[in-house]
């Protein structure tokens, strides 16, 4: 009879086990959210010290951002032209009558940011970043670019080196890749913004989308 009784709690023995497992883990989790978040971010950034060169190409999207950091490194004297790269029309910019490629719009982010017009250039070639790959390094080969620096969002920075750094190296074009932050959130505390989660889930979607294709 005691082994028939005991028997019969065992299922909720072990039931009792795997809810004591799993509080523990949620418990380890809770405890290690803040590093683990910031993993997920550090991840993804692979910036580096920008290093004299001969172009600074910045490519589409987040125009601003992108755009600031871009004037710094010119007004620094890293390198003595800036080409914006993207062929995508931003659809926002309809509002005011106006067509504009997201090349056309880091222009004029730099030029806010007191660049002088002459020495920025646009390449409105390439709807996603393989394609502004492709015309960088078209670009590179017919001006005989010797060595170059990209400017990209921070959480773009390991896919863009990823596409864009070895192929160019290859050829002997040295290639540093630079990360603009946000204006919206810091890359360490990114769960803090709405802007920050939709950036880091857009990218980890596109990293995965880029392993497969490419």
């Amino acid at each position: 009879m005691l082994w028939v009784a005991f028997c019969s709690f065992a299922p909720m023995r072990k039931l009792l086990y795997a809810v004591i497992v799993l509080l523990a883990v949620a418990m380890l989790l809770v405890a290690l959210r803040v590093p683990l978040l910031r993993g997920l971010s550090a991840f993804l950034i692979e910036t580096e010290p920008p290093r004299k060169s001969d172009v600074i190409f910045v490519l589409s999207g987040n125009a601003y951002d992108r755009g600031v950091q871009a004037a710094r490194l010119y007004k620094s004297g890293f390198a003595p032209v800036v080409i914006c790269t993207g062929g995508n029309f931003d659809g926002n910019m309809l509002a005011l009558g106006k067509e504009f490629f997201e090349a056309d719009l880091t222009r004029a982010a730099l030029l806010t940011n007191g660049v002088d017009s002459g020495v920025v250039g646009t390449l409105p070639q390439g709807t996603s970043t393989k394609e502004e790959a492709d015309s960088i390094e078209l670009y590179c080969k017919t001006k005989k670019i010797e060595s170059c620096i990209v400017v990209t969002s921070m959480f773009h920075t390991r896919r863009v080196r990823w596409m864009l750094e070895k192929r160019l190296e290859d050829q002997g074009i040295a290639t540093h890749v630079v990360g603009a932050k946000s204006r919206f959130y810091e890359p360490d505390q990114w769960w803090k913004s709405e802007v920050g989660v939709i950036d880091l889930n857009n990218e980890y979607v596109k990293l995965l989308y880029y392993a497969i294709k490419y």
